[in-house]
């Protein structure tokens, strides 16, 4: 008569041969006292998912790997992958209405993770920065032409944020390169351009 060590071989060999990610042990976990293992490790399948889960959490351990390169880097090789799924994504009306629907719903907690995760600021900061500069740009002084939010302006070399912008500053700033030279350079010409002796 088979022993519980030897059955549970079994059932790994079995669950393998009909393409099961899990098998059922026929000793328990000693931790959380599931039988539930997977295939390909032999460990608990609840206790795993709950240590990846507290790791995903965990954004101090998690930083080095969610830079804004890596993260597009990653999303770039899995549309590359997956050119159905990616294409699907936009077919989809139910998934879409379901995005649209958590965004209206949850639209602080949304914009907080967007900021923390790509300038390292919170919220609570960007309102802050926000009333500080009257809610205006901080080049132009105008409110936002859109309507919208003013943008995060930051340094690309240090990631520091530098203040606030219009649409129309920030995308200006952006075609300029954040090169003062050049910005010197338009300076001069317009004024140039207006009669202006230099």
């Amino acid at each position: 008569m088979p022993n519980q060590y030897s059955q549970s071989r079994a059932n790994r060999l079995k669950a393998i041969e009909n393409g099961e990610k899990k098998y059922n042990s026929e000793t328990s976990c000693k931790k959380c006292g599931s039988y539930e293992r997977y295939v390909s490790s032999s460990n608990c399948a609840p206790c795993t998912i709950k240590s990846g889960l507290e790791k995903l959490n965990n954004e101090e351990l998690m930083k080095p790997y969610r830079t804004k390169e890596k993260t597009k880097k990653r999303l770039d090789k899995w549309r590359e992958q997956n050119p159905e799924k990616y294409q699907e994504q936009y077919k989809n009306d139910e998934s879409k209405l379901k995005c649209r629907e958590y965004y209206k719903n949850n639209k602080p907690d949304v914009k907080n993770s967007y900021l923390k995760r790509v300038y390292n600021i919170t919220l609570e900061d960007y309102i802050t920065l926000s009333e500080s500069q009257n809610n205006k740009c901080k080049i132009c002084n105008q409110i936002c032409p859109t309507g919208k939010d003013l943008a995060v302006d930051h340094n690309h070399q240090t990631g520091k944020v530098r203040g606030l912008l219009c649409k129309n500053c920030n995308i200006g700033l952006g075609m300029f390169f954040d090169n003062l030279d050049f910005l010197e350079s338009a300076v001069l010409y317009l004024k140039c351009s207006n009669g202006e002796k230099l």
